[in-house]
Order: structure tokens, then C-alpha cells, then sequence
């Protein structure tokens, strides 16, 4: 026997192929005398067909690895194209997992073939007639009481309270495919397209050339899976810090050049309006603004006294939500706005999530702060702990103002799909329909992932898309408007 353990609550996988000494109830003693210790060990050490009652027929001559039939690639026992066998009692040359995953893609692959044979087609072969790869995915899913679960997905393993949710989702969904239920067998052929693509693409399983690991503890799968670890490279946080300075100031600037193009409007308009306890001259306090935002905005996009300038900016940032408040209340903040769109705060407030991470967080590598350290920086000892809070305040403001868009595709969705989907993008295929409640889906859910800090990164990738294609409407519809 091998090693191949989970250890307890970390979710850690080990696939040491190190043979295995003893196993007890709490622990496992590999023959090179490391101890696994765990909360609970499983005997996950394979199973025996239970071929018996076939010994008298003539399948037994076609018993192989421990009393198995063997199968060709159509999963037909060999001279005997008219009887396919599937699951535990099968066996192929791919030697897969037993799991009940498994024992799926073999039913499937085999209807399909004795409904292809029946009809004169060409046979699928196993298993790419159903994966589209040349292995099956390893599935699994385990509770681990009431309130908490184990799910596998090749090299990827996730435990907590939200995998026993998910298990009873699956049990749910599956005894509903089972009664012939749509809700059932939609989610099912949508689950199984998912889990074939990823098997094949982003949580692939490693190929049987790829050298295993010299120490079994350096192979320990977390998220992401080992074809995503070029994420956790602090070049790829440095860059997107340094993308969104340089958006957000082109998208500020324009702001204090308005004010200082037609100072009397803002200056009557606004701040002696709604900011009368201000001392001095209402010009003052517009000129003040202008400055901010256009130098502000120099400074961040260069890199220069970056976080002074970011904390300013988030004042005025504050100064303008309150303006909007005054003026225009809180427009059924969070929910979809009663005249549809966007709130009037909307651009204000994104800015000061994005400010104020900017200004705890720090600028990053990219910038000329390292050549001009300036004093001014008093936040720059502080960068741990205050980089997790301006990320958690930039994700749980940019959700609350991404959700309501969600909210506004489900409430009208002839609208967007007509008016948006299918005049500005009738090259995508299919309904127009499917764009929007797929579009929709992405903000709600996604919002609802920010928020909670669960699988960010992939909800910002597919929000990240339907702004790409926000992006590419508001240019095809409205030009460049003069940006930035």
C-alpha cells in the first residue's frame, strides 16, 4: 500500500506514493518513519469486484486484475461485442479511481454506445467519448458530519460547512435526475460539461510523465490547483496595483479639470449649496477640489507620493457622496434604483473604495515612490495589516455597487437583451436571453463572492468580462467622449 492521505481540517492532500508501515485510527506511519497525524483516517485501499456469481459463465475466462472483467476502449467485453460491463466490476486498461463519478462516465459512454450500435454508428471509445480527455476526472465527496464535508477534485481538496452544502445540493439534484425532473437533469448536464472542462483544462489530472515530487510535503494542493500557482507570484499583485492606478486617475482627472473650466457653476451650485458651514470663499473650496483630483491623479498615476495623494482624493471622494446624498437621497442603495441605471454617487463612491485601498495598501513595485521616500508616507511600517483592510474595503464596495446592475438584467431583461444584447453583440451565439441572465448571474453571484472573500479571483475574472463588454457597448454607442 501507498500513501495518499487527507489530513483533517487543512484540506491537504498527500500523494507521497510512499509505501505505507501501519495505519491507525488518528494517524498513518509511512515505512520511512513520518508519522501523518489526523483527525480521522480513512482505508481508502481499493476494492474487490464482486464477480462471484459469474465464475460458472463464460465471463470468467475474461476475469483480470483481482477477479475484474476485462473491457476493450468501448467498454465491451473483448469477443463479446454485445455485453459492456461498468463500475467496480469492470476493468480497463486506464486502471482509473473506482468512484462514483466514474461509474457515471462508464454508464454514459455505454448507452451511448448500445444506442449507437443499435443505430449503425461508429462506437466512442473510453474515456474521451465522454471527457474529452484521456482521463476521467477524480470526483469525490465525503461528509464529515452534520455540519461539514470533504470534496476532491483531481489535486484540488476544499473542506468546511459550505462543501456540506454543496454535498447536499448534489444528493438533492441527483435523486431529482433520478424522477426525471428538469431541475435535476439540467443541473446535472451543466455539472458534467463543467467538471469535463476543467478535468481537461485549469484542474486537470497530471500526466503519468510528469516527475512526482522528491519530498511528498512539497506536493500539498490548495487553491489554487498546481496549474494556477503562477498566481501566487507578487508580480501578478503588483501589476494589477498598478492597473488600477493608472485607471483610476485617468477616470478622476477629468473630474477636477471640469471644475476648473466652469468654477462658478460648481462653486454656486454645489458648494455653496450644500457645504455652506465651509469657511472662507466657496472658490476656495472648488479650487481646493480641482487641485486634489488633477494633481492627485498625476501622483498616482506616476507613483509619486502615492499615498498622500490617494487619501486626499478619498476626502473629496466623501465630499461628493454626501453631495449626492443631500440632492438625490440614497436611490434604493443597495437595491436596483427606482429609475434603473446607476446611482448618481456611483462613480464617487467606487473611487473611494479604490482610494482608500490605494492609500492602505500602498502604491507597489511599480512606482517612483522607492526613489523619492518621502516622510509624508507615515502609513508605509503599517503595510500588513492595513493592505488586507483596504482590499477588503475596495471588495465589499465595488459588490455593492456591482450587484444592483445584476438586479436591473433580471427585473427587465427584455430590455437589455434587445436593446443592448442583440444591437451591439449579434455575433455571440445563441439568445440574446442567455447573454443577459448569464450576465446577471456573474454580478449578483460574483458580488455576493467579494463580499464574502470565496473564490474572489475567478468572480472578479467573469466580472472583469462583462466590464470588457460594458466597456466595448458605452464606446460603440457614445464614441470616446473626448477621455480621458
Amino acid at each position: 500500500m501507498y500513501s495518499r492521505a487527507w489530513l483533517g481540517e487543512r484540506g491537504v492532500e498527500l500523494m507521497g506514493g510512499e509505501p505505507i508501515e501501519k495505519i491507525e485510527a488518528e494517524s498513518v506511519l509511512l515505512k520511512s518513519g513520518v508519522k501523518l497525524e489526523a483527525d480521522v483516517v480513512y482505508k481508502c485501499v481499493g476494492v474487490m469486484p464482486n464477480t462471484a456469481m459469474l465464475k460458472e459463465s463464460p465471463l470468467a475466462q475474461k476475469f483480470g486484475f483481482r477477479d475484474s472483467i476485462e473491457v476493450n476502449d468501448h467498454l465491451q467485453v473483448a469477443g463479446m461485442p454485445r455485453v459492456y460491463c461498468v463500475g467496480d466490476m469492470m476493468s480497463h486498461k486506464s486502471r482509473e479511481l473506482k468512484l462514483g463519478h466514474t461509474a457515471e462516465v462508464n454508464a454514459h459512454l455505454a448507452s451511448h454506445n448500445i444506442l449507437n450500435a443499435i443505430h449503425g454508428k461508429p462506437l466512442l471509445t473510453y474515456p474521451n467519448g465522454v471527457t474529452g480527455a484521456d482521463t476521467t476526472p477524480k470526483i469525490w465527496c465525503l461528509s464529515l458530519g452534520r455540519y461539514a464535508a470533504c470534496l476532491g477534485f483531481n489535486g484540488l481538496v476544499c473542506t468546511g460547512w459550505w462543501v456540506a452544502v454543496v454535498k447536499w445540493m448534489l444528493e438533492w439534484t441527483k435523486v431529482a435526475a433520478a424522477a426525471e425532473k428538469p431541475v435535476g437533469i439540467l443541473f446535472w448536464q451543466v455539472s458534467d460539461a463543467m467538471s469535463n472542462w476543467l478535468g481537461r483544462t485549469l484542474l486537470r489530472v497530471p500526466k503519468e510523465d510528469e516527475p512526482p515530487p522528491s519530498d511528498p510535503f512539497e506536493q500539498r494542493y490548495r487553491f489554487p490547483h498546481p496549474l494556477l500557482r503562477f498566481l501566487e507570484s507578487p508580480i501578478w499583485g503588483q501589476l494589477g496595483m498598478w492597473f488600477m492606478r493608472v485607471v483610476t486617475a485617468l477616470l478622476i482627472l477629468h473630474h477636477g479639470l471640469g471644475k476648473l473650466q466652469d468654477p462658478d457653476t460648481f462653486s454656486n451650485s454645489v458648494v455653496a449649496v450644500y457645504f455652506p458651514f465651509l469657511p472662507g470663499s466657496p472658490y476656495f473650496w472648488t479650487y481646493a477640489s480641482a487641485t486634489i483630483e488633477v494633481v492627485g491623479s498625476a501622483c498616482i498615476f506616476f507613483g509619486v507620493f502615492v499615498r498622500p495623494a490617494a487619501l486626499l482624493l478619498a476626502a473629496t471622494m466623501v465630499n461628493a457622496i454626501y453631495f449626492h446624498f443631500r440632492a438625490f437621497g440614497l436611490q434604493n442603495f443597495p437595491l436596483d434604483p427606482d429609475s434603473g441605471g446607476s446611482y448618481t454617487f456611483e462613480p464617487s463612491m467606487a473611487f473611494l473604495g479604490i482610494t482608500l485601498c490605494i492609500g492602505l495598501v500602498g502604491p507597489g513595485r511599480f512606482s517612483l515612490t522607492k526613489r523619492w521616500e518621502t516622510k509624508l508616507d507615515a502609513l508605509k511600517n503599517l503595510e500588513w495589516s492595513w493592505s488586507d483592510i483596504g482590499v477588503l474595503i475596495v471588495r465589499i464596495v465595488t459588490a455593492l455597487l456591482m450587484v444592483h446592475h445584476g438586479q436591473n438584467k433580471l427585473g427587465d431583461p427584455d430590455t437589455f437583451s434587445s436593446s443592448v444584447v442583440a444591437v451591439y453583440f449579434p455575433f455571440l451565439p445563441g439568445s440574446p436571453y442567455f447573454w443577459t441572465y448569464l450576465s446577471a448571474a456573474f454580478e449578483i453571484v460574483g458580488s455576493a463572492c467579494w463580499i464574502a472573500g470565496f473564490l474572489a479571483r475567478p468572480a472578479a475574472a467573469l466580472i472583469g468580462g462583462t466590464m470588457v463588454n460594458a466597456v466595448a457597448f458605452h464606446l460603440m454607442k457614445f464614441g470616446s467622449q473626448s477621455f480621458p
